[in-house]
């Protein structure tokens, strides 16, 4: 599933803001299970940074995605919605990937194409390599 998918992304021709190829393929975290929805989520914040183009703060990837995937929890399982320490699972995931767990052996950190720096505010700036 995942090996199709990363290659069935819809491509924008126009300029990109930061969100969009999140926005763009919403539908595909719709059915995605526990296993599936970070790895998804991860592919799809990989394209955005790498059709961005330019440096990515992790704070503000965490709120733009976090307004996205508010706006469409309704599609998803409601694993993803339901509340664990406070905050809805969708949300949890959303922050892991782009800083607590960014650095994972699978995380958005660690990915060839991505040169991650580690900011003194703590935050995590991405920029897509080749």
């Amino acid at each position: 599933m995942l090996k199709n998918f990363y290659f069935c992304l819809k491509e924008n021709k126009l300029k990109i803001m930061f969100g969009d190829i999140l926005k763009e393929n919403i539908d595909k975290l719709e059915k995605a299970d526990k296993k599936n929805f970070y790895k998804i989520l991860i592919i799809l914040a990989f394209e955005d940074i790498k059709k961005y183009g330019r440096k990515v703060s992790s704070n503000a990837a965490i709120k733009e995605y976090f307004d996205i995937l508010n706006e469409n929890k309704h599609r998803f399982l409601a694993y993803f919605r339901e509340i664990k320490s406070g905050q809805e699972r969708f949300r949890i995931i959303n922050r892991n990937i782009w800083i607590s767990n960014a650095y994972n052996h699978d995380g958005l950190a660690n990915h060839k194409n991505i040169k991650a720096t580690k900011e003194e505010d703590g935050s995590i700036t991405y920029v897509y390599v080749n």
